[in-house]
C-alpha cells in the first residue's frame, strides 16, 4: 500500500500523486498531453534562466523504462512512452496501466489475469500501485517554490523541511529526491533508467488473455 508521509505541518491530497502536500500549499496536478518520445539532451545548459521545462517534461511524459527505490528497498518498475505507463509494483502481483491522453487505467492481476477498468477521477484508486512513479514526484514537487541550481532544484517547504530534487538521470531525468528536516534526512528516492527511446506503446497496454474493458 501507499506509504504516505505523515511529517507535522502536513496534510495528505490522495489521488493521482499520492505524495505529502507541506504547509498550506495545495498542489493540483494536470496530466499533459502525450509527447512522441524521449529529448535526450545531455549537454542542454541548466538553470539559472528559470524552470528547465523540458527537463521535468522528461520526465512526465518520455520514453524509457525506470526502476524506483527509497529506504527500505525496492518499490517497483515502470515504463513509459507516447502517453502510456505501465507500472508494476515491488512484490505485489499486480500492473497499473494508465492511458493519459483518454485519463483510462486498468488494474490487471498478473496471476489470475483478472482486469479492472478505471477512468477520470476513479483513477485514483490506482493510488496504491503507482504513487512511486517519478513523474508524479517531478509534477508535485516542482511547483513548490524553489530555487534551481544547475541539475538540482531545492525547495524551503516550512517546518524545517527542505526539499531536494536531483534531474541528474540521462536527459536530465529525475534521479533523487530527498527530504530533509533540520538537517536529518527523513525520506529518499531513487529512480534508475534504462531503454530510453526504446518503449513501444502496444507493449504496455493490458495483456490480450486479460480482457481488459476496451
Amino acid at each position: 500500500m501507499t506509504k504516505d508521509l505523515h511529517y507535522p505541518g502536513t496534510h495528505i491530497i490522495r489521488g493521482r500523486v499520492g505524495w505529502p502536500l507541506l504547509g498550506l500549499l495545495t498542489l493540483v496536478v494536470v496530466m499533459l498531453g502525450a509527447v512522441t518520445g524521449l529529448v535526450i539532451r545531455a549537454g542542454a545548459a541548466g538553470p539559472p534562466g528559470g524552470r528547465p521545462d523540458d527537463w521535468l517534461k522528461n520526465t512526465e511524459q518520455g520514453n524509457y523504462c525506470v526502476t524506483a527505490s527509497n529506504l527500505n528497498g525496492d518499490l517497483g518498475q515502470a515504463s513509459y512512452s507516447d502517453g502510456f505507463y505501465r507500472a508494476e509494483p515491488a512484490n505485489q502481483p499486480y500492473a497499473a496501466i494508465v492511458d493519459q491522453k483518454t485519463g483510462t487505467g486498468w488494474l490487471v492481476n498478473l496471476e489470475d489475469t483478472t482486469c479492472l477498468k478505471e477512468t477520470g477521477e476513479d483513477l485514483e484508486a490506482l493510488s496504491p500501485y503507482d504513487w512511486w512513479l517519478p513523474s508524479f514526484a517531478v509534477t508535485a514537487w516542482s511547483q513548490l517554490p524553489g530555487v534551481w541550481e544547475g541539475g538540482l532544484f531545492i525547495a524551503d517547504a516550512g517546518d524545517g523541511f527542505l526539499v531536494t530534487m536531483e534531474m541528474k538521470g540521462p536527459g536530465h531525468l529525475l534521479s533523487t529526491l530527498l527530504i530533509t528536516k533540520n538537517g536529518e534526512l527523513k525520506d529518499r528516492r531513487d529512480w534508475e533508467y534504462s531503454a530510453l527511446g526504446e518503449v513501444v506503446p502496444d507493449d504496455l497496454r493490458p495483456p490480450p488473455g486479460a480482457n481488459c474493458p476496451p
